[in-house]
């Protein structure tokens, strides 16, 4: 499961803040640059050593993709193009891939100072993540370090004189590090080892001495900013504050820091002064919106690329035909306030009642429950407290608790049984990441049933489904699959009656078969439902109908439209839910005339922010 690892962690963090500000469009060749309530061109408080021209924020690239890398001359962006490198020219919206073979997962990228190497990371065909050097012209690519000891890493840009790249290394008996990678021979030298917290972003200053990181002792902390030397290992505070700080970068000229910090309510862009390695002044605010963003990076004359995520998930609900399935009316939202950042809903075991997860803060697995009474209308809240909340909730077949995964602070990962009166937390079973991904009750409430979904991609590890008796804490397996294969959490769904699970497997060997499998909880032989050739999408997103006569899911390629299987055996058969964008989490209401579901996009936006930084204006070269 390596290959996943890397999109969760998001070792990219969306800022959060509100925008505030009034706008002026600039035309940019992409349109209305007014998307999701962002400004298009951003006049900020000019300081008073910098000349009268404002600062400018405006979009160079409308649908991007959330992970680039700028050129030092501002005009191309490194990124990533589904599977592959891509460069992409910002004068003519054209990109053109580096890569002539499908990668599995490509994500950071970062390109180096003369413009002519691109640092990148890459899951390969075994399920490890290298570190990989290609040329700009997508000439002689190479693997610069590969190491089983390492499963996740990603490059945050390269030192002044091109011959070093700066990276984060993860490993389960590594930690977290800042390392140095020659350029050269991938000889691999750590700066710096964290046993725990958030590292976030890195940037090297100008001169190649110091390197700037912001690090949180933990998720939904806030977190500072630091320095260390290269050479010598000393470190220094940058910014400290009871704010969250996150680093932005090392502006070009090495003597200002940009951070984004939440200090006056909304998270803004500050310039701090710095010399040494250490700060030389009080920070200004130079911009006060900064919502969602993740930082790309400086170029040469001072202009600093960053994206915006406008991406948003919500619950709607919508009557349907008990028969067909068929939708009768349109969805309509049921969340109400906090727009955006909703998913997962649950119904309550008596229909009365309608869970789901609603975001706070500002990384995507914080949040709170969210309980609306279909009777009366009224939604409470419900926060237990966790820093992370992994998965959505079930309801306890009582209707009292909820059964979710989730992080305390300072604790690992359990799944919690959450009082859905109280919001009272009781861990029952600790969890690693790839445990508890599906979870739900028995029939008496007496166990839960939960998935360990082990694949290494070297033929080991295949997934189970495990039966924990919450009195003794004793478990069994319920079942095993016959061989390695992957099951991800959208792939189990346990039967009304809970009495029946299904579940889908994808073997490792891609040439064969996929399965939809119907396994007895008590008694009784596993048998094949379903099964789906090796070239073609499989199910995601498993839910039954209410009657438990049949299965409706999603299928990965295909999330603008639902197919249901029935059964007792027959074909899948497409139903008519077109022109929805990408629901999931499918839930049917207990007396099969209701349904619920998230729908919505992951959408990102890529921002430049211009003549901010003394001294410097948008198209001349550094002095």
């Amino acid at each position: 499961m390596r290959r996943a690892i890397g999109i969760l962690v998001l070792g990219v963090v969306a800022l959060s803040g509100c925008s505030s500000e009034g706008s002026r469009s600039v035309d940019t060749g992409e349109g209305d640059l007014l998307a999701a309530g962002i400004p298009g061109a951003v006049a900020a408080t000019v300081p008073a050593d910098q000349d009268s021209t404002p600062l400018v924020a405006r979009r160079v690239w409308a649908d991007a993709t959330p992970f680039a890398s700028p050129f030092p001359d501002g005009r191309y962006l490194a990124h990533a193009a589904g599977p592959h490198l891509a460069v992409r020219d910002l004068r003519t919206g054209e990109s053109r891939l580096l890569t002539d073979k499908s990668l599995w997962q490509l994500e950071y990228s970062s390109v180096s100072p003369d413009g002519e190497l691109i640092a990148y990371s890459w899951w390969n065909d075994a399920g490890g993540i290298e570190l990989r050097v290609i040329g700009v012209d997508g000439s002689q690519p190479r693997v610069l370090y590969s190491d089983e000891s390492v499963t996740w890493l990603a490059p945050h840009g390269w030192s002044p004189d091109g011959e070093n790249i700066l990276a984060v290394f993860t490993g389960e008996e590594r930690g977290r590090e800042i390392v140095l990678v020659s350029a050269k021979d991938g000889a691999v030298r750590v700066v710096k080892t964290f046993d725990s917290g958030v590292l976030r972003e890195l940037s090297f200053a100008p001169d190649g001495e110091f390197i700037a990181y912001d690090w949180r002792p933990d998720r939904g902390v806030p977190g500072d900013i630091f320095a260390i030397d290269v050479d010598g290992g000393r470190e220094t505070t940058l910014v400290q504050h009871p704010a969250d700080d996150v680093l932005l970068g090392w502006a070009p000229d090495g003597g200002h820091l940009l951070f984004a910090s939440d200090r006056t309510g909304t998270m803004g862009a500050w310039l701090l002064p710095v010399a040494g390695g250490e700060a030389n002044g009080e920070p200004r605010l130079i911009k006060p919106d900064m919502w969602r963003v993740m930082p790309l990076g400086f170029t040469r004359d001072g202009s600093f690329f960053y994206t915006v995520t406008t991406s948003a998930w919500d619950v709607y609900m919508a009557k349907l035909d008990p028969e067909t399935s068929a939708l009768v009316d349109a969805p309509t939202p049921a969340t109400g306030r906090f727009v955006g950042g909703n998913g997962g809903p649950r119904w309550s075991p008596d229909g009365r009642y309608l869970a789901w997860r609603s975001q706070r803060g500002d990384h995507p697995r914080q949040g709170v429950f969210m309980i609306r009474s279909l009777e009366t209308g009224e939604t409470r809240e419900l926060d237990p407290g966790f820093i992370e909340i992994s998965r959505f909730p079930g309801w306890s077949p009582d209707g009292s608790a909820l059964l979710v995964k989730a992080r305390e602070e300072g604790s690992g990962s359990y799944l919690f049984r959450v009082d859905v009166q109280t919001g009272a937390a009781e861990p029952l079973v600790q969890v690693d990441t790839y445990e508890g991904r599906w979870a739900d009750w028995s029939a008496d409430g007496r166990s839960i049933y939960y998935s360990i979904e082990y694949y290494d991609g070297e033929g080991g590890g295949s997934p189970r489904i495990v039966t924990r008796d919450l009195e003794s804490g004793s478990e069994v397996v319920l079942y095993r699959a016959p061989e390695p294969a992957l099951m991800g959490p959208g792939n189990v769904a346990l039967s009304p009656d809970r009495r029946k699970l299904a579940l889908y497997l994808a073997p490792e060997d891609t040439t064969k078969a996929s399965s939809l499998m119907l396994v007895p909880v008590v008694g009784g032989t596993p048998r094949e439902l379903h099964r789906f050739a090796s070239d073609a999408p499989g199910p995601s997103n498993l839910t039954w109908t209410p009657d438990g006569r049949h299965l409706v899911y999603t299928t990965f390629w295909d999330a603008a439209g639902l197919w249901r299987l029935p059964v007792e055996g027959g074909v899948p058969e497409r139903l008519g839910w077109e022109g929805m964008d990408k629901q999931r989490d499918i839930r049917f209401h207990p007396d099969g005339q209701r349904i619920a579901f998230t729908a919505g996009g992951y959408a990102f936006e890529i921002w430049v922010m211009e003549d901010f930084l003394p001294g410097y204006r948008a198209g001349e070269e550094t002095r």
